[in-house]
């Protein structure tokens, strides 16, 4: 039992083929403790009776246990094989290796004499990310560059399952049956999950065999759900995914952080750190780091650094404004690097990356219409928001400012009004206001509105310069209406709504994060070579430069990229590795 600041949460554990059962017992016991007997549905327990409460749940353990799976599962976990199960199938192995049975067949012996045997054929490289920013974002990085290595990647996240950039579905994605999906596609050699918060914390960890985790940051968000009240217990819950990582597996965490900072040592032991002074203690620490170091990224592997490019040449950068996006670039670099990606893909992935919208939609997009600048991006929260305003006006102080504001129904009002504040301490000369339709969560159109809007006015704000609407779409337009060249429009916006339509009907003009002589034509060979130069591995494979690359991200000419199915490596072996220095 664990008291938090809005109530009680009740946990219990159970064998794992006994844990739908499980929820039933645990509801009826929550129930009977408060002495409310809530509607009944046939077949579950009923508080209020206990006898037959009893009946009914001895009757449901009894139909869902399962020994034999039960034992597999024990076998397989300890073994940190890559096992995968569900409410309706038991999965071994990953991609073309990944075989399975529906739950009803397992017999103790179908499963393994299919599946075991290939399960680990050909290591299939995992990483997750999760954090409460940038994770889409990184996500998107480390699935070009797997793709620019050679793999066929998927990855789940908050838009959709996708399989080598294409959509497979439209969704939030980002718990735990995204998870299975990417990795029980018959394609997938790679994969990334996107991991968030509210899936770990409903559903728990879907794979516990990651090669390498991500954590971006931890900044405020979501408090008052599922008994997260501080910024400490939500740093906690992020580092959970430390969790799903194999023994040998690396744990890559934000040296700026400071609850990263505190806590990451203390959840694993085996961490490589990213930031962006390399002189920072645990940056010197450890193994592996990522920092810049006179406008260059540097990857620093004990007392070796090498360059992984120059920042300004990196679109997702904006000339070295967007310091959350430089973080996110460099946690991406690590991730890649322990994944076995070589330097120059990596490097050429960094400097290609964010040209097209479709690289990265959703996520600080810059368009020029009529002489005014936008900015568009999820910023759902106080930081991605200041974040985001401290960009635009980097990229236009003078200009007038306008700025779109909304928040999702669960927040707490402690939370949007947080919002509010960050959107005060940046002046606009324009706020308006929005429903977040498809997230109200609970709240009445209007109710959050309304709620920004009287705090606004209570904190000065002049009533002439806000504006209210109920859709999204109609708030982006009102913005565009009122501008004039030279204003800067701020637009958090939903990607799967406002931006789509901002394309279609408004935009005259994208603008490339940096605009580079020769955009679109093929670069010249990286100074470091090309990733053909190492001797391939026996067994290895060797895919065309351009295969498997996002819109906008063309490698090298004549580059021969490797990848090793050697089994036994830890993590995963590089086959594209040189020496750092």
């Amino acid at each position: 039992m664990r008291p938090h600041k809005y109530g009680v949460s009740l946990f219990i554990e159970a064998p794992v083929d006994l844990l739908l059962a499980a929820t039933e017992l645990n509801e009826w016991a929550w129930q009977t403790a408060r002495q409310v007997a809530e509607t009944h549905a046939p077949g579950h327990p009923l508080a209020g009776d206990e006898g037959m409460a009893f009946e009914t749940m001895r009757r449901m353990v009894s139909a869902e246990q399962h020994p034999d799976f039960r034992a597999f599962h024990a076998e397989m976990s300890a073994a940190h094989q890559p096992l995968l199960w569900d409410d309706e199938r038991v999965t071994l192995g990953l991609g073309r290796f990944c075989r399975g049975v529906d739950w009803h067949r397992i017999d103790g012996h179908v499963l393994p004499v299919n599946a075991a045997e290939s399960g680990d054929a050909v290591p299939v490289p995992v990483a997750l990310v999760t954090g409460s920013n940038g994770k889409t974002t990184s996500v998107r990085l480390l699935s070009a560059m797997l793709r620019a290595q050679g793999y066929s990647t998927a990855h789940n996240c908050t838009d959709g399952l996708y399989l080598n950039g294409e959509r497979l579905a439209r969704g939030d994605y980002s718990g735990p049956q995204g998870a299975r999906e990417v990795l029980r596609h018959p394609l997938t050699e790679a994969a990334v999950l996107e991991t968030a918060r509210g899936g770990m914390l409903r559903r728990g960890l879907a794979f516990t065999a990651v090669d390498v985790a991500l954590v971006t940051n931890v900044s405020d968000d979501h408090f008052g759900e599922y008994g997260i009240d501080t910024l400490d217990e939500l740093a906690e819950t992020k580092l959970m995914v430390a969790k799903s990582l194999k023994p040998e597996g690396r744990l890559v965490l934000n040296a700026d952080d400071p609850m990263l900072a505190r806590y990451g040592a203390t959840r694993w032991p085996h961490i490589d750190w990213f930031g962006f002074d390399g002189e920072h203690p645990l940056l010197r620490a450890a193994e592996v780091s990522v920092f810049v170091q006179d406008g260059d990224m540097i990857l620093r592997e004990g007392s070796r650094g090498r360059s992984r490019g120059r920042i300004d040449d990196m679109p997702l950068a904006v000339h070295g404004l967007a310091r959350y996006n430089i973080a996110n670039l460099m946690g991406a670099a690590l991730v890649a690097w322990r994944l076995g990606v070589g330097a120059d893909i990596v490097r050429h992935v960094l400097e290609r990356f964010g040209r097209q919208h479709e690289d990265n939609p959703g996520r600080l997009q810059r368009y020029r219409i009529r002489g005014f600048d936008v900015l568009t991006d999820y910023a759902h929260n106080p930081d991605g928001l200041g974040k985001l305003l401290e960009v635009g006006r980097a990229l236009n102080p003078n200009g007038r400012l306008a700025l779109v504001l909304g928040q999702a129904g669960n927040r707490d009002n402690t939370e949007i009004l947080a919002l509010a504040d960050v959107a005060l301490a940046w002046k606009p000369d324009l706020i308006v206001l929005k429903d977040l339709q498809g997230y109200m969560r609970g709240r009445a159109f209007g109710e959050i509105p309304h709620l920004i809007r009287e705090h606004l006015l209570d904190c000065g704000f002049d009533e002439k310069r806000l504006r209210q609407e109920q859709a999204e779409i109609d708030a982006v337009r009102a913005c565009l209406d009122w501008a004039n060249p030279g204003d800067i429009l701020v637009l958090p916006v939903h990607a799967a709504t406002a931006q789509p339509w901002l394309l279609r009907n408004r935009c005259s003009t994208r603008v490339a994060s940096r605009t580079h002589p020769g955009h679109g034509v093929e670069p010249p060979p990286s100074r470091f070579g090309t990733a053909g130069s190492s001797v391939l591995p026996k067994g290895s494979r060797s895919a065309p430069a351009t295969s498997m690359v996002s819109p906008g991200i063309a490698l090298p000419s004549q580059a021969s990229i490797a990848t090793s199915p050697s089994a036994g490596r830890q993590v995963v072996t590089r086959a594209v590795h040189e020496p750092i220095g």
